[in-house]
């Protein structure tokens, strides 16, 4: 009985392993075929895109990008751009919104051909014109005539909104206008230095915050000993630490002014701009982070027919992320002069790679990809802004079968 029972379940054994081996067959007829070759991935055309943004972090909806002559596109609710097949070379992408609210930015991009399929970003932020309510001078100095603006901020960083407290003189303090002559004077905000100079000379120090006063009446001229006040409230910190300068042909020069506690309070005595700068050192470090797919890996190695494999999608981000966790005005004036450098808003975007290959039976796909990364900082006197700015997108299809790597882009 017992050798019975032994011979009956080798027997049972050898049948199993004769089913399997024979499904085996059924299902999957190249099993023990020879290597299969690969197919090779063609590299798919290279992409630009990005995200064009107010001041705020707010996406700009409609703003016109041009890559070159005849290339244009505008951006989506988000304020999302992209271009599709941008050949290897160097661009200078230009960016325009509504100009009765933006002043227009413009930055050169490069795209490099490689092995592999470069999505490369390029991101804008366009830095709002803004102007008080024109002020009508008075003929005489009986009554002072004063009017304010206050500096834009990030939504989150109300430390950086600064007022700007103007103080006019009356008429009969002008030269070169008549007693009767209707002549308004405005004052605006400005947030960085060729901002003022429009292709004037650049400065080396960091303007923090400044402001254009103007007037309708090109002869006018304040005369000797008169001048407006502009007074930045700041913090008694800030108001000691600052170089206070006007522009005067070009060029950015020591100009009147007196610190009274938390208040820098300039004595404007010229139609022009003036400003609080202070030295700013602005640090970058280059890292990568990994690209998330929605699939893959593509195993066709013990399939039983071909597999096809089209489109893969993937998830990116653009743009810059920017920390608001600033204690004073200095630190919150840093983190704007951040995000006026690098941008202020990140956000997700969708891609497709197109792969479009046959995968036959015993080869497999593989996809890949990493994005640049710079960790951004802006310091004074021992103060810090931090940031994250993302950058180009590799992505690298790989195919190969069971005994070595084939074709991939």
């Amino acid at each position: 009985m017992y050798n019975f029972v032994k011979k009956g379940a080798l027997l049972l054994l050898t049948v199993g392993l004769a089913v399997n081996l024979a499904s085996c067959d059924d299902d999957c007829g190249e099993c023990n075929a020879p290597s299969v070759t690969p197919p090779t991935v063609s590299v798919a055309p290279n992409t630009l895109s990005g995200v064009i943004y107010s001041k705020d972090g707010n996406g700009i909806e409609g703003a016109t990008v041009t890559l070159k002559d005849g290339v244009t596109t505008t951006t989506d609710a988000q304020g999302a751009y992209k271009f599709d097949n941008v050949a290897a070379g160097t661009y200078m992408v230009t960016v325009k919104a509504n100009e009765q609210h933006f002043l227009p930015a413009q930055g050169q991009v490069v795209v490099t051909k490689t092995g592999s399929t470069q999505h490369v970003l390029w991101s804008s932020v366009l830095m709002p014109f803004k102007e008080s309510t024109p002020v009508k001078l008075l003929p005489t100095a009986e009554t002072e005539v004063e009017n304010a603006i206050e500096t834009d901020a990030l939504a989150g960083n109300d430390k950086a909104e600064v007022q700007v407290d103007l103080v006019i003189p009356a008429l009969e303090d002008l030269d070169g206008v008549d007693a009767a002559a209707d002549v308004q004077m405005t004052v605006y905000p400005i947030y960085n230095a060729t901002q003022a100079e429009q292709a004037r000379s650049l400065v080396e120090n960091t303007l923090l915050v400044g402001s254009v006063l103007t007037c309708n009446n090109p002869a006018a001229q304040l005369k000797a000993g008169k001048f407006v006040e502009l007074t930045y409230n700041v913090d008694a910190a800030l108001a000691q630490a600052v170089q206070v300068l006007k522009l005067v042909d070009g060029q950015w020069v020591a100009a009147n002014h007196e610190v009274k506690n938390d208040q820098v309070i300039v004595k404007a005595d010229a139609f022009t701009a003036y400003g609080l700068f202070l030295d700013v050192t602005f640090n970058e470090n280059a890292s990568t982070q990994l690209v998330e797919f929605d699939n893959t890996k593509w195993d066709n190695l013990y399939g039983a027919q071909s597999l096809e494999v089209k489109d893969v999608n993937f998830a990116y981000q653009s743009g810059t992320e920017v920390e608001l966790n600033a204690t004073n005005v200095l630190s919150a004036l840093l983190v704007e002069k951040l995000a006026q450098r690098y941008g202020s808003k990140a956000v997700t975007l969708e891609g497709s790679h197109p792969v479009n290959i046959t995968l036959p039976v015993g080869t497999k796909l593989f996809m890949s990809g990493s994005q640049q990364v710079k960790n951004v900082t802006a310091s004074a006197k021992g103060e810090k802004a931090n940031g994250k700015v993302f950058g180009a997108v590799s992505v690298k299809a790989e195919t190969y079968n069971r005994d070595h790597f084939g074709g991939s882009n």
